[in-house]
């Protein structure tokens, strides 16, 4: 299949697809390598046993490609997501996935940043849980995440196992407990949890990563 140029578009057809067919046309888009399309539910699945109980509404920051948020989705049948996308064509493949997949009553694509100007999307701290992958720094997701998610909230953050440690003085001071770290083939998830003690302020996106927190390469 060719790659989809800037400015295409996906057609809607009625065709029966699962995740696992919507991960390998995303990695046939450039969207996801081949290899975290194959290994990427595996991966995911280990992240749903870090929350006591399935959430109802949850927000997947940098969507891309589909994961973790399609996967868990799939999972969590009863919950509602929102997915966040940047770049048009991504967006608009996040659309066709989520109709041809049948969850356009519970799954929605907010393109653009997520800083300050679209906070009001969520109406104030509503989300159990917002996940992330390849977002962008740690700062940036931790700062985003304080002011989407309701106290006792969680946040579920894939990355890479030789990664540097989390500063937990300065995590706690926007609001999060450090609670776990689990490792698989693919690499790892961080699970924190809202406190609801951040004394941070929404900032546009462009300010978060300019004036980030903290260092991402915190040893």
């Amino acid at each position: 299949m060719a790659k989809i140029h800037a400015g295409a578009s996906f057609w809607f057809r009625r065709i029966e697809v699962d995740v696992a067919d919507v991960l390998a046309r995303a990695a046939r888009e450039g969207f996801l390598t081949e290899d975290a399309s194959l290994k990427g539910t595996d991966h995911t699945q280990v992240a749903r046993w870090s929350l006591p109980s399935p959430p109802e509404s949850c927000v997947d920051l940098g969507s891309g490609g589909g994961l973790p948020a399609f996967v868990l989705a799939d999972l969590w049948p009863d919950s509602h997501w929102v997915l966040t996308e940047q770049r048009s064509t991504r967006a608009s493949f996040l659309r066709w996935a989520i109709a041809a997949l049948g969850w356009s009553d519970r799954v929605s694509v907010l393109d653009g940043d997520v800083g300050a100007d679209k906070f009001a999307s969520w109406q104030g701290r509503t989300v159990d849980v917002v996940t992330a992958r390849s977002f962008g720094p740690r700062a940036v997701v931790v700062e985003v995440a304080s002011n989407i998610l309701s106290v006792g909230g969680m946040m579920l953050v894939s990355e890479r196992r030789d990664g540097p440690k989390w500063p937990a003085d300065a995590v706690a001071l926007m609001g999060f407990d450090l609670l776990r770290q689990t490792s698989t083939s693919s690499g790892t998830w961080r699970t924190l949890r809202f406190s609801g003690d951040s004394e941070s302020l929404p900032r546009s996106l462009k300010a978060m990563r300019r004036s980030p927190r903290f260092d991402d390469d915190v040893e």
